[in-house]
This record gives C-alpha cells, sequence and structure tokens, in this order.
C-alpha cells in the first residue's frame, strides 16, 4: 500500500514539474518574440536612417555636377 502511494505521489510530481517547464518554455519563448520584435523594429529604423542619410550625402555629391 505504501509502494502504491508513493509511486503515485512520484508520478504526481512528475506531471507538475513537466507542466511547470512547459510553462516556464512558453514564457521564456513569448519574451524572446517581444525581444526580437523590438530589435527588428530598431534595425529597420536605423536602417531608414541611413538610407535617406545616404541619399542626402548622393544628392549634395551631385550637385556641382548639374
Amino acid at each position: 500500500m505504501i509502494r502504491v502511494q508513493a509511486r503515485q505521489l512520484r508520478e504526481r510530481i512528475a506531471v507538475r514539474a513537466g507542466l511547470a517547464l512547459i510553462a516556464w518554455g512558453r514564457r521564456h519563448d513569448e519574451h524572446r518574440t517581444h525581444v526580437a520584435m523590438y530589435e527588428r523594429r530598431h534595425n529597420e529604423q536605423v536602417a531608414n536612417r541611413l538610407r535617406d542619410d545616404e541619399f542626402i550625402r548622393a544628392v549634395l555629391l551631385a550637385r556641382p555636377l548639374i
């Protein structure tokens, strides 16, 4: 009887530990997704600024040729 109860207790603990690990993994993935979105937006802004700066530079350099 005690062995059966001990086995059932170990099974319940294993299930709870597994569910906790799954929940932790999902939270970790959500956090990583938010960070990735922030980094992508930031990189797009930097790329847009660089493109605009290069356009202005090219126009200013070509001005004497016109």
